[in-house]
């Protein structure tokens, strides 16, 4: 074999075992990959002024258009910044004497009404959907923390004591009739509507891959879902205190979990009363199997204080409302009161 030959011969022999050596490294990281339960996708976004993050793990698929378009549905009916919005059509209104129709597209209006018609239900009514004249009239008081009273006797004649009831009908053509009983009524649905969002967002995940082992959605309010087998340390929450990290961590499988800080409380309205909340409770953890349930009762035990919030649990002994109260004595001293399970989900013992 002359040289010429010789090195054609290497090279091909070269080339070939460079090929084989690729191959065999693909056919490598195909089958680790497979095996690796690590692979994922996070998502930054932002959805009605609620920044919140989610982390897949499982699949690499590109869920964001389908955030896109469920967000696109929710921002239709409730964009507080839209006047042209479903709910912006109702509150604007001082319409009293005729209907407010709304275009109940994806029947999603209608869904947030019934829910928020249960919530209210469920909590005592201690959570409330509406804005009375009286509660308008606290807000810029309690919302710049000075001092004072608003003036509510002459509101008492327009708005009562009563809880506001949701007072529509559904017509055909998905539309939807509303009626007001005064011009100053609104709706609130911002919670409602985020935490009703955030669990349609896991429920989409679930729907579309199989694959998926791992699914945390979070946002900066402290309101935390999570699924799946796993338990690391994306399902750990610090319980904030006083708006900042604490001691205590608790660890969240397949639930929610949201709290309500004293800070908040401030801008509370007791329904009954139509007065700002000035019981003893200063913070409220609640973990349920849904993020919107999670919410709701975090505010609403914070409306209750510890005595009601003790009735609410007697009447409702099967519920799996799981939750961490702190609360001041009556000789000025911080306790705390917690469910057995939520107990269980504790990191470590609870420091005051």
């Amino acid at each position: 074999m002359n040289l010429s030959n010789r090195l054609k011969w290497v090279l091909g022999v070269s080339a070939f075992l460079f090929i084989m050596a690729a191959v065999i490294f693909l056919k490598t990281q195909r089958a680790s990959a497979s095996n690796d339960p690590l692979v994922g996708r996070d998502y930054s976004r932002q959805f009605l002024g609620m920044e919140y993050t989610v982390q897949v793990i499982g699949d690499s698929v590109d869920y964001s258009r389908g955030l896109d378009s469920l967000e696109a549905i929710y921002r239709y009916h409730f964009d507080n910044s839209n006047p042209n919005s479903s709910i912006m059509k109702f509150n604007l209104s001082q319409i009293t004497n005729a209907p407010i129709l709304i275009e109940d597209r994806g029947g999603l209006f209608l869904r947030v009404l019934k829910v928020a018609d249960e919530m209210h239900s469920r909590s005592g009514y201690n959570w409330d959907f509406s804005l009375t004249p009286a509660k308008v009239a606290w807000l810029p008081i309690v919302m710049s923390f000075k001092e004072g009273a608003a003036n509510i006797d002459s509101l008492k004649s327009m708005a009562s004591l009563q809880n506001v009831k949701l007072n529509y009908e559904v017509l055909a053509d998905n539309q939807i009739a509303l009626f007001k009983t005064h011009p100053s009524i609104e709706y609130d649905f911002q919670k409602i509507v985020k935490a009703m969002f955030m669990d349609e967002a896991m429920s989409y995940y679930k729907r579309r891959s199989k694959s998926v082992n791992q699914i945390v959605i979070r946002n900066k309010e402290n309101w935390v879902l999570t699924f799946g087998s796993q338990v690391d340390s994306l399902n750990r929450v610090n319980l904030w205190t006083d708006s900042k990290p604490s001691e205590n961590n608790i660890l969240i499988q397949d639930r929610g979990f949201a709290s309500c800080n004293a800070i908040e409380k401030r801008t509370l309205i007791d329904p009954f009363t139509l007065a700002p909340v000035t019981n003893e409770m200063y913070q409220t953890y609640v973990s349920a199997p849904s993020i919107l349930e999670s919410v709701i009762f975090a505010e609403s035990f914070m409306v209750m204080g510890v005595e009601y919030m003790g009735s609410w649990y007697s009447n409702n002994e099967d519920s799996d409302i799981q939750s961490l109260v702190y609360f001041t004595t009556q000789d000025g001293q911080r306790d705390y009161a917690y469910t057995e399970n939520f107990g269980k989900m504790m990191v470590q013992k609870l420091k005051k």
